[in-house]
């Protein structure tokens, strides 16, 4: 579901991410006056290659000759950008189960939106109420609030 104004119930899980950084907050408030607070966050921003990982990548021999080729090098920031992302949705589905909230709304920008729908476990995709399509991962919490309310 997607609205223009998004009202972010009591107990309701928001959850913030673009990537490089996630962030899942609770709202302490109330629908009509919301209290965001941080109850989970994650960054994986800054990281240079060689942090990630330094070997070079894979030969294979080829079986007649002796000529070699190279394998394709793994995005490593694109590794560690999938690896944020499952753990975030690991920490909501968490959540779920223990019945902390039963309610949770998704903030990202429209790609990892769709990483999301795709790898989403059972139980988060049941809890979603609403999402918004906007790379706020980097805002202060009271500009995400204001976000969700306009």
């Amino acid at each position: 579901m997607k609205n223009s104004t998004m009202r972010v119930p009591e107990n309701c899980l928001v959850a913030v991410c673009d990537g490089g950084q996630a962030l899942v907050l609770r709202n302490r408030g109330s629908a009509c006056a919301p209290s965001l607070v941080t109850i989970w966050g994650a960054s994986n921003q800054g990281k240079l290659t060689h942090e990630l990982g330094t070997s070079r990548p894979g030969r294979v021999m080829l079986r007649a000759g002796t000529a070699r080729s190279a394998l394709e090098q793994t995005d490593l920031h694109q590794k560690a950008e999938t690896d944020l992302l499952r753990s975030m949705m690991s920490r909501l589905a968490q959540a779920v189960r223990m019945k902390e909230t039963d309610k949770i709304i998704l903030v990202a920008p429209a790609n990892v939106m769709g990483w999301m729908r795709e790898h989403m476990p059972r139980a988060v995709e049941q809890a979603v109420i609403g999402a918004l399509s906007k790379d706020l991962a980097h805002c202060s919490i009271e500009d995400i609030q204001r976000h969700l309310a306009t």
